[in-house]
């Protein structure tokens, strides 16, 4: 989960499409992926929950997660999504998941802790 974090935070396309789930890639995706990646910019990952794959389901695993972005506008946003990855061949992919919320902006005060984690107010870091 944390790498596909990364490769969204960095615009690493072809790492996306290699960790998802063949059966889910399309022909349009590369484009939609790179136009998504310009209007983003990923600022924090939190792990909600990653419990030990099941030992009844080797194969399968979930891990739930809150990404922080902020869009073209310099609005913050928060997904938050319970993934589902399958284990093929040593490989984990993501299969799907389940987003529970990312379309209202949040509102940060000027003297509020940061966003992104840094321990700085938010006009001393992301917010100048």
């Amino acid at each position: 989960m944390r790498s596909r974090y990364s490769a969204y935070a960095t615009a690493e396309i072809d790492y996306i499409i290699e960790t998802l789930l063949p059966a889910k890639r399309s022909t349009a995706m590369r484009q939609e992926l790179i136009e998504y990646t310009k209007q983003i910019k990923f600022v924090k990952l939190d792990i909600v929950d990653a419990p030990v794959v099941n030992p009844d389901k080797p194969t399968q695993g979930v891990v739930e997660f809150k990404a922080w972005y902020q869009d073209t506008d310099k609005q913050y946003y928060c997904q938050h999504e319970r993934s589902r990855f399958q284990l093929i061949d040593g490989n984990w992919y993501y299969q799907d998941g389940d987003v529970y919320g990312y379309d209202t902006p949040i509102k940060l005060e000027r003297n509020q802790p940061c966003i992104c984690g840094s321990g700085k107010k938010y006009k001393k870091c992301c917010g100048k």
